[in-house]
């Protein structure tokens, strides 16, 4: 099994900069254990790769659904790069008009991914506000969020209303 992963080597993001030119080229770990908890950050301060199309594949998800913009050039690039799903590590998928990068995460107590089926009531309060939960958003609204349940650390894909 090979999973397809993109490491992105650059310097930490810096928040609350107006510049993101410190963001790496696509999204990276410590970019997402540097959001707040509770506070959405746009995708586009997460990464300069400029995604029409912003998903997460799930553990155990080894493709978007058919009713996704750009599914079945997401299963190709999927197909290409022999992507297989597992318990183990959960991906984000970026998907430009001409390319996509994927970027895969292993699950952690620090880092793990919250599906927008799996959010409960007591999640749903700790979301920021104007933030809706999504699978897949647009690039242009993406955002990501965290929240602390238990002794676990979850991101959340959603958009910015």
């Amino acid at each position: 099994m090979r999973v397809a992963t993109v490491l992105a080597l650059s310097l930490p993001l810096l928040f609350g900069m107006a510049d993101v030119s410190q963001a790496p080229e696509v999204m990276d770990e410590a970019g997402l254990r540097s959001i707040p908890v509770g506070k959405a950050v746009p995708v586009s301060h997460l990464s300069r790769f400029e995604a029409a199309l912003v998903c997460v594949l799930y553990p155990y998800q080894d493709h978007l659904g058919d009713d996704v913009a750009m599914a079945h050039k997401v299963k190709a690039h999927l197909d290409t790069t022999e992507y297989a799903a597992g318990e183990s590590y959960w991906s984000i998928v970026l998907a430009g008009s001409e390319t996509i990068e994927l970027v895969t995460f292993w699950r952690s107590s620090q880092l793990d991914i919250l599906a927008k089926h799996e959010i409960s009531t007591l999640a749903a309060a700790m979301l920021p506000e104007h933030f809706t939960p999504r699978g897949c958003a647009d690039g242009a609204n993406a955002a990501m969020t965290k929240i602390e349940l238990g002794d676990r650390t979850y991101v959340v894909l959603g958009e910015i209303d």
